[in-house]
């Protein structure tokens, strides 16, 4: 066997050993879904969002009643919630099962 074929079979048995899985890794869009501690700041698409460890969501900078949860938008506007891909919307009526569970737990106080 020559060296490049022991080279070969090593790493192929490496690769399997490893898994040899081709599947691309996972991307989310957005912060991580749970920081370290409360007042973590992250900047996503422009806007700074601080991490409130009361509320397990991100404030979305100085914009009231805005927050951010895996991926997505919602704010409180007119006692209501609404829940958007982006924080210039398009807004949808969230219902309360659809909140995170710290802001549903704050609608039904």
């Amino acid at each position: 066997m020559s060296r490049f074929e022991l080279a070969l079979a090593v790493f192929l048995l490496g690769a399997v050993a490893c898994g040899g899985s081709s599947r691309p890794p996972v991307v989310r869009d957005g912060p991580p879904p749970a920081a370290a501690a409360d007042g973590h700041r992250h900047l996503h698409r422009g806007m700074t969002l601080t991490y409130d460890a009361g509320l397990g969501v991100y404030r979305v900078g100085s914009l009231e009643d805005h927050f951010f949860h895996e991926g997505l938008f919602y704010r409180f506007f007119r006692g209501s919630w609404y829940v958007a891909p982006h924080v210039i919307g398009p807004w949808q009526p969230a219902q309360a099962s659809a909140l995170p569970e710290a802001l549903r737990r704050s609608v039904e106080e």
